[in-house]
């Protein structure tokens, strides 16, 4: 599928084979390091975003993406959630005061022991997904078919 970037008219094919798809900054260093597309170290698209380097091969690219959280910080969001300080219900009815605390404990108790994060995971990457930058901005573009 050949995608056509508005701005330039520019045509690229962002589902050839990627290996790399999963670590989207390894392909573009620009996304974890936005001076590295220029390193004489003048303006970037990230230290001016109004464009000094709207015409960089960077900022063109529209590159696949697969979602794929580290299984550490899946392991850190869990430890986290466990060791959640919880206060005292307020007095009064539930939910005049804000969001009930035994409510907020099950909510948390889900997305703790509960939620499948990698069967999510898979569910979203069965999909086409991409990132591309815009304007000094990294966009995440997903397409899902509708019902």
């Amino acid at each position: 599928m050949a995608v056509t970037n508005p701005r330039t008219g520019a045509s690229s094919n962002p589902t050839a084979t990627n290996p790399t798809a999963t670590n989207p900054t390894a392909t573009n260093p620009t996304a974890a390091n936005p001076t590295a597309a220029n390193p004489t170290g003048g303006p970037s698209a990230a230290g001016n975003p109004a464009g000094a380097a709207a015409n960089s091969p960077a900022a063109d690219a529209i590159t696949p993406y697969v979602l794929d959280v580290p299984q550490a910080a899946l392991d850190d969001l869990k430890a986290r959630l466990g060791g959640t300080r919880w206060p005292d219900q307020l007095p009064g009815a539930p939910w005049s005061k804000g969001v009930p605390v035994d409510y907020l404990k099950d909510l948390t108790a889900y997305w703790r022991d509960g939620y499948d994060w990698r069967a999510h995971e898979a569910q979203l990457n069965r999909y086409p997904q991409f990132v591309t930058e815009i304007d000094g901005q990294r966009i995440h573009l997903g397409a899902a078919p509708l019902q």
